[in-house]
């Protein structure tokens, strides 16, 4: 990639690709030819525009830079949670600004598109969220920037208090989900634990009635009430970051993978967020509480549950699953 910018890690494709459009270094190649691509290939149903080296999008970028698919490489999808394209609006605010400093425009990242992915672990900071309508596109970096660089006393809003020192907790749940989905990407070993953290979080962001999800306004997602897994599902991929970030800390100290030390101010911060319901007294009755499912739903989910907890030994675990399947006896 001598004739181009180098991507950062884990930099996005269409986020290294705008900066070789704004600020060219090939030739002659303005914003608006890639930007071409990118508006005709978005009209079409298979769009992937990061991930997928194959994509007409990719393919056609390349070309225009004159780069061969091995350059793609650096690129390649190292999560198998993604947001979906439409909803991913998470961002971390210190590294827009170094980005800016560094290179003149910000930058996407992969591991912001990841579901469980909600906390820096450069500047060890919660991240932020795109203000008012979710819309993606190679822009949005400079939108959100400007909004937030605007109004900066929202930052600091955000990174203070019990969520800064909650830190140490968020950021040991997050790297244990990596490691543990890494295992299954790279080693392809047994997945039941990756499956129980998918199907915890999946429970407590349940639209309109997780109870994650019950502790903030309502939010609008599209749901069918007679598409049970489908809602089970699309919960975690159209939350906002603030509640995938609650949902992840409350599954890590389920599976017990936060430091005793870290633990106080964990549970305390979880607590903050609720003072009315006083879903996380304990375990049981959090899962108890978890349970907004109806009978057949909520025994189908208890099964599973259950399943794929059998070879993991953990008094918090297995309390919540009481709980949970306790709620029809």
């Amino acid at each position: 990639m001598s004739k181009v910018s180098e991507p950062l890690p884990n930099e996005l494709f269409s986020s290294w690709l705008f900066r070789q459009g704004a600020i060219p270094r090939v030739g002659k190649l303005p914003l608006y030819d890639l930007v071409e691509i990118y508006q005709d290939c978005m009209q079409k149903g298979d769009f992937y525009p990061d991930f997928d080296q194959y994509s007409e999008f990719v393919s056609r970028s390349l070309k225009q830079l004159e780069l061969s698919r091995s350059d793609f490489d650096s690129f390649s999808q190292k999560c198998s949670w993604l947001i979906p394209r439409y909803y991913r609006g998470a961002f971390c605010y210190h590294c827009f600004c170094d980005h800016i400093q560094q290179f003149k425009v910000p930058t996407m990242l992969a591991e912001w598109c990841s579901v469980f992915h909600t906390v820096c672990s450069i500047h060890l900071v919660p991240l932020l969220d795109t203000p008012g309508v979710y819309n993606y596109k190679l822009s949005m970096a400079l939108k959100l920037f400007g909004y937030y660089h605007a109004a900066n006393n929202i930052v600091f809003k955000a990174h203070s208090g019990l969520e800064i020192e909650a830190m140490p907790a968020l950021l040991s749940v997050q790297a244990y989900m990596f490691r543990v989905e890494n295992s299954i990407l790279s080693e392809g070993v047994d997945d039941s634990k990756w499956r129980l953290i998918q199907l915890l979080i999946r429970v407590f962001l349940y639209p309109r009635h997780g109870i994650i999800t019950s502790l903030f306004p309502k939010q609008a997602i599209n749901t069918d009430t007679q598409l049970f897994r489908y809602n089970l599902h699309v919960g975690p991929l159209a939350s906002n970051v603030a509640r995938r970030r609650l949902a992840t800390l409350l599954t890590g100290l389920i599976l017990d993978v936060v430091e005793d030390g870290d633990r106080p101010i964990a549970e305390r911060y979880l607590r903050s967020f609720d003072q009315r319901h006083h879903y996380f007294d304990n375990f049981s009755g959090l899962g108890r509480s978890a349970n907004v499912f109806t009978q057949d739903r909520g025994r189908q989910l208890s099964t599973q549950l259950i399943e794929l907890s059998r070879n993991i030994y953990n008094p918090h675990l297995d309390g919540f699953i009481s709980g949970f399947s306790g709620r029809f006896r």
